[in-house]
């Protein structure tokens, strides 16, 4: 493996400012760039990753960061026996401070074949040849699943690795949120909002960088290696593979178990005020307009998977509204009769939990009912629609946010139903 150089945190602060959507024609090369490796290689595994001083950055196209694996490696001496892999790393590094939360959108391109490793993570260097380091790992021999793992002052390839998780719904060929709190006292990975590890017992402290990377293991890499991933002989042969990278986020997080671990709020209880679990804190706020506005319909479990596209919304000019610490029963009714016959426009996201929410369902029949246009979003390709909202959706237009194309075509749909 090769040693990487980490850039250094200019100002233990800065974390809390970094967001990019990739909304430009091409990566921001003050915020991106290749890193360098300090013992001179550019390999892991059978992959040649692409180096500053001669690589041109990724490419980036609706909205989304491509990373490309090649099976044809130009620079390889002799070529046919390499990868051309790339890794990208942000220009500053991260303080944990009080706690830094990190967040990815991003998949695995389809198809993909087996053999492939696409890793999200933080990194740094200990001294002394030793690495922080805190890691997603997508190995496409599993595509179910998602590895994580942690470095504190040690040596590469040791860590404290527990195995695979299954993903919350998908695979990595589907968009998921890949969330990494770093706290003072543990490290906890989310997918889509859900915890799957809490780490304790290793815990990085050293200023760290984001990296990217999207590379081909070798055989000694049993768990993701695949003999039927081969290097090309020729350009003529070559076949590319990526993943597509749409939103990164690196925020300021609170150390409070509370706020890290606050528990869903059930949407629409009746009976009883609840007060709202809190929001992330990349989440545009509710707008206070009385009208204008868009009007955002989701369940609460799905609430992390959605915050980047309101955000994005919002950075379009679109005010929106969402339920956020409003009390419940008749006034909750009442409140969102109110703000869903006063809206421009309708958009429900739809997971399979969202279709089985009788709180989803009666606001898109209202909105159905009180002619407001509306707007659906599949958040995943398995969501199915049934308990009559088959019926009412059929009238209305369905964008998929799993495709690569997804951020123009909700910009398109807004405009569209926004002239309704």
């Amino acid at each position: 493996m090769p040693n990487l150089e980490a850039p250094q945190a200019d100002d233990p602060q800065q974390a809390a400012s970094f967001t990019d959507h990739f909304d430009g024609p091409a990566i921001d090369s003050r915020r991106w760039q290749y890193p360098l490796f300090a013992n001179g290689g550019t390999f892991y595994g059978r992959t040649q990753v692409r180096v500053r001083e001669t690589a041109a950055l990724p490419s980036v196209s609706k909205s989304n960061m491509h990373l490309t694996l090649g099976t044809y490696n130009p620079t390889g001496n002799p070529t046919g026996i390499s990868f051309l892999g790339t890794q990208l790393q942000t220009v500053k590094s991260f303080s944990r401070g009080d706690g830094l939360s990190v967040q990815v959108r991003s998949r695995l391109r389809n198809p993909f074949p087996r053999g492939l490793i696409g890793g999200l993570f933080l990194f740094g260097r200990a001294g002394n040849g030793l690495n922080n380091e805190i890691s997603f790992t997508m190995m496409s021999n599993a595509p179910g699943l998602i590895d994580t793992n942690v470095y504190a002052g040690q040596p590469g390839g040791i860590g404290r690795i527990l195995g695979s998780f299954a993903l919350p719904s998908g695979t990595l060929g589907d968009y998921h949120d890949y969330r990494i709190d770093w706290l003072p006292d543990r490290v906890e990975w989310f997918v889509d909002g859900e915890l799957l590890r809490s780490e304790t017992a290793i815990v990085p402290a050293g200023d760290m960088a984001l990296n990217l990377s999207l590379w081909a293991p070798a055989a000694e890499w049993a768990k993701a290696y695949d003999s039927g991933l081969q290097p090309a002989a020729s350009a003529r042969a070559n076949v590319d593979y990526l993943m597509d990278v749409d939103a990164v986020s690196v925020a300021a997080a609170s150390s409070s178990p509370a706020l890290a671990r606050a528990p869903a709020v059930p949407f629409g209880v009746e009976a009883v005020s609840v007060p709202a679990a809190p929001l992330p804190l990349s989440a545009p706020k509710p707008s206070e307009v009385d009208a204008g506005y868009i009007f955002i319909s989701y369940k609460r479990e799905d609430f992390p998977r959605i915050v980047s596209f309101l955000d994005r919304i919002v950075s379009w000019g679109y005010p929106i509204w969402y339920d956020r610490n409003i009390p419940g029963g008749a006034e909750w009714d009442a409140l969102i009769e109110e703000k869903v016959s006063h809206c421009m426009a309708f958009i429900v996201f739809l997971s399979n939990a969202a279709v089985e929410s009788k709180w989803v369902r009666r606001e898109i029949k209202f909105a159905d009912s009180e002619d407001r246009p509306i707007l659906g979003i599949r958040l995943a390709t398995d969501v199915q629609l049934k308990h009559g909202l088959k019926v009412v959706m059929n009238q209305y237009q369905m964008i998929d946010a799993t495709e690569a194309d997804f951020s123009e075509e909700l910009r398109k749909a807004i405009e569209y139903v926004r002239l309704l």
